[in-house]
C-alpha cells in the first residue's frame, strides 16, 4: 500500500452531489416512516436507487484511471486489465449512508480486498472511534506497515508497525494465502524478479530503468519494489563500485 494524492472532485460529482444527498436523506426519512410492506418497499428501492449514484461512469473512470491508475487501493494489485473492479466505500455506505457520494470516501478496490471475507462492510474503530484501517488518501501507509521479503519463506510480506497496521492487514488481506488471487505467492514471485534485477541496478542501464519503473505509483506492488530498491540496490551500491 503506498500514499496516493486525490485528484479534484469529477464534474459529475461537482454537479450533482448535494441532490444526490439529497435524495439519499429522503430515502432515510420514507423508510423511516414506513410502517405497511408496500411503504417499507417502495422506501428500500428509492434507497438503492439514491445511493447508487456513486456508480456514474465518470466517477469510476477518474478513481480507476486516474488516482488509482488500475491498482487496488489495498493490495496494490493490478486489476482494471482483467476486472472492472469494485469502487469501495472506505467508510462503507449500508453504515454511512450520507457518505455515499463522498468524493474522499471513494477508492477502487479489488474485489477480494473489498469482498465478505476481508473488508466487506467492516469498519473497526479505537476506544476513541477512530479508524483503525488505513486510508491511503489520507493516511501514510509507511507510517504503520513495513514491506519485507523473507528469504527463508521466499515471500513478500506485510509487517505491522502498529495496531493500526496489524488491523489493517488483517481487515484487507494483504497477506492472504490459498484465497481467490493468492495475494502472497503472486506478490512474491513479482519480487524476487525485482530482486534479481537490483543485483545489476549500479551495472546495467536496462536493469536500472526496470527497477524505477516498478516503483513508480501506477507499478504494481510499488511499495515493495521501493523496499528492494532501497534494500537491495542502493545499500549496495559500494559493491558495485
Amino acid at each position: 500500500m503506498i500514499k496516493i494524492e486525490r485528484t479534484a472532485k469529477p464534474n459529475t460529482l461537482a454537479k450533482n452531489e448535494t441532490n444526490w444527498v439529497e435524495q439519499i436523506q429522503e430515502a432515510l426519512e420514507l423508510a423511516a416512516k414506513a410502517l405497511t410492506k408496500t411503504e417499507k418497499d417502495s422506501a428500500k428501492n428509492k434507497l438503492e436507487n439514491a445511493l447508487d449514484k456513486y456508480k456514474h461512469k465518470d466517477i469510476k473512470d477518474e478513481l480507476a484511471t486516474k488516482i488509482f491508475q488500475g491498482k487496488c487501493a489495498y493490495c496494490e494489485a493490478k486489476i482494471t486489465h482483467i476486472d472492472y473492479g469494485d469502487i469501495e466505500h472506505f467508510r462503507p455506505k449500508d453504515t454511512f449512508p450520507l457518505l455515499a457520494v463522498e468524493w474522499e470516501n471513494l477508492l477502487l478496490a479489488c474485489r477480494v480486498c473489498n469482498g465478505a471475507a476481508f473488508k466487506g462492510t467492516k469498519f473497526p474503530l479505537d476506544a476513541n472511534a477512530n479508524p483503525l484501517l488505513i486510508n491511503p488518501c489520507i493516511d501514510e501507509p509507511d507510517n504503520h506497515l513495513d514491506f519485507e521479503y523473507d528469504e527463508q519463506t521466499q515471500f513478500a510480506i506485510v509487517i505491522s508497525k502498529d495496531e493500526k497496521g496489524l488491523t489493517s492487514i488483517d481487515t484487507y488481506g494483504l497477506n492472504r494465502k490459498r484465497s481467490q488471487d493468492d495475494l502472497v505467492q503472486h506478490r512474491s514471485l513479482a519480487i524476487q524478479r525485482l530482486i534479481f534485477v537490483a543485483s545489476f541496478y549500479h551495472k546495467d542501464q536496462r536493469a536500472k530503468e526496470i527497477l524505477d519503473k516498478a516503483c513508480e505509483n501506477s507499478s504494481e506492488y510499488a511499495a515493495f519494489a521501493r523496499m528492494v530498491k532501497n534494500r537491495y540496490a542502493i545499500q549496495r551500491k559500494d559493491s558495485f563500485s
